[in-house]
C-alpha cells in the first residue's frame, strides 16, 4: 500500500465520520453561478487562499448525479456507487483525484446506502488532501451548473449561492474572443438564463450574494472580504496575497483562457466589448435585452 494512499486514508478517517448516523449535521456547500467569462475563476482562485475554503476543478456531473442517484433504478447498491464514481470521473476532467483512488476509499469507508450527500463531501475530501488543503467549507464554481440550480436545490436546500454578474455586452466579447464559433444568439440565451436561475433564487428566499464583476475588479479586496462574511462570518486579512498560486487547484496554470489571473487585478476588461464586437452585434444584444438593462454595467 502506497505512502499516497494512506495519507488520504488518514486525512479523510481523521476528518470524515464514516457511519451517517453518527454524523454531525453536514455544513452545505455553496456555489458560484453565472454566465460563465463572469470572473468566477478569479473569485474561486482568491477563495482558494482561505485556509478552511476548497473550490475544486470544474466537474459537469454534479446534476446528473443527483437525477441518476434519486431517480434512476439500480439493482445493488455496488451498482449504483459504480456508475455514478465512473460518471463522476467521465466529467471530472482536471480533477487530481484518480478514479482507483475514489474507488478504493470509497468501496472501504462508505457505509452502504449512504446519501448523496455523503458521498459527495467525501469526494471534495479527497481531492482537497491532493491539494493539500484542510478544508470545512466546500464550494463549486462549474457555470454548467447554474443551469441546473432548481435540481441542486433538492438536494442543498440550505446552500449558499454567489451570483456573478457581468455586463453581457463584455460577457459576450470575452466568449467570442475564447471561441469565435459560438452564437450570437445563443450567448445571448445563455447570460439571460443565468440571470433567471438567479432571480429565481430570490423568489425562494435562498442565501444568495450578488456580485457585479465590474466593482468586483474596481474594489476587489471590498468584495472578497464581503463574500466571505457572507460564506463564513468572518474577514481574512491578506487574502489577496500571493493568490495567483492557487490556479494550480482549479488546474488553470496553464489555460490559455485564464492568463489575466496572473496578472495584478485591473480594471481592463470593462468595456472591452466596443472594440471586440461591431457595432451591429452590441445593437443586437441591447435590443434583445432591454427589459435587463438595470443588470448592465453602463
Amino acid at each position: 500500500m502506497n505512502l499516497n494512499y494512506l495519507k488520504l486514508k488518514r486525512a479523510l478517517i481523521n476528518s470524515l465520520p464514516i457511519r451517517e448516523k453518527k454524523r454531525r449535521k453536514s455544513i452545505p456547500p455553496f456555489f458560484i453561478i453565472g454566465s460563465g467569462r463572469n470572473g468566477s475563476t478569479l473569485l474561486a482562485t482568491i477563495l482558494n487562499n482561505h485556509p478552511a475554503i476548497f473550490i475544486p476543478p470544474e466537474q459537469y456531473a454534479l446534476p446528473h448525479i443527483i437525477f441518476n442517484w434519486h431517480y434512476k433504478f439500480y439493482p445493488s447498491w455496488e451498482k449504483k456507487l459504480n456508475h455514478n464514481i465512473n460518471y463522476f470521473f467521465d466529467h471530472a476532467y482536471h480533477w487530481k483525484t484518480t478514479r482507483i483512488e475514489a474507488f478504493t476509499f470509497l468501496y472501504q469507508h462508505l457505509e452502504k446506502n449512504a446519501s448523496l450527500i455523503f458521498f459527495l463531501e467525501a469526494l471534495h475530501k479527497l481531492e482537497g488532501v491532493k491539494n493539500d488543503k484542510d478544508f470545512f467549507l466546500w464550494g463549486d464554481k462549474t457555470p454548467y451548473n447554474t443551469f441546473y440550480v432548481p435540481l441542486i436545490l433538492k438536494l442543498y436546500p440550505d446552500a449558499k449561492f454567489i451570483f456573478l454578474n457581468r455586463d453581457p455586452r463584455d460577457f459576450i466579447a470575452s466568449s467570442l474572443k475564447m471561441n469565435a464559433t459560438l452564437d450570437l444568439s445563443f450567448l445571448i440565451y445563455r447570460w439571460e438564463k443565468s440571470l433567471d436561475m438567479y432571480e429565481y433564487l430570490q423568489t425562494r428566499q435562498t442565501k444568495i450574494l450578488s456580485i457585479q464583476y465590474e466593482s468586483f475588479v474596481q474594489n476587489p479586496e471590498q468584495m472578497i472580504q464581503e463574500t466571505l462574511l457572507f460564506l463564513i462570518n468572518k474577514k481574512q486579512e491578506n487574502i489577496l496575497e500571493n493568490y495567483a498560486s492557487n490556479t494550480a487547484i482549479l488546474s488553470v496554470e496553464n489555460s490559455s483562457n485564464h492568463q489575466n489571473i496572473q496578472n495584478r487585478i485591473n480594471t481592463d476588461s470593462i468595456g472591452k466589448y466596443k472594440t471586440l464586437l461591431s457595432k451591429k452585434d452590441i445593437m443586437l444584444i441591447e435590443q434583445k435585452l432591454k427589459k435587463h438593462h438595470r443588470y448592465f454595467f453602463n
